[in-house]
């Protein structure tokens, strides 16, 4: 009975591949995946956020609930998301969320986030 014995080479190599493909699956993971903010910016243009007549603090626990998140920061950025220094309102979130809403179709909404994304620009 001859026992195969691969290379120290082909080791190298099989490792560097399962190592690339790991990789790949996990950038392909963090690519659909939304930050709090984003989310949360979703919501606010979607006007979800504004439909749910009850205190800050309840709206923070049903969104911690839907979105699994902590109530804390949401609660934060809930209260401030239309003020002039809105943490969430950066350029980075506002065009992921502009081409979300664009992608989905519903380009009215787009174009509000435009004409904020448009307001950080000018700054």
């Amino acid at each position: 009975m001859t026992i195969f014995k691969p290379s120290q080479t082909a080791i190298n190599e099989s490792l560097s591949q399962e190592i690339a493909l790991i990789k790949s699956k996990n950038n392909n993971s963090k690519k659909g995946e939304t930050t709090l903010a984003q989310q949360l910016l979703i919501l606010h243009y979607l006007d979800f956020i504004n439909q749910i007549h009850t205190s800050t603090v309840k709206k923070s626990f049903l969104l911690e609930k839907l979105l699994n998140r902590s109530k804390g920061n949401i609660k934060t950025d809930i209260t401030y998301i239309n003020g002039k220094k809105s943490k969430i309102k950066s350029r980075e979130n506002l065009e992921l969320v502009e081409d979300i809403l664009r992608k989905s179709g519903l380009n009215e909404i787009a174009d509000i986030v435009q004409v904020d994304l448009n307001k950080i620009k000018e700054k």
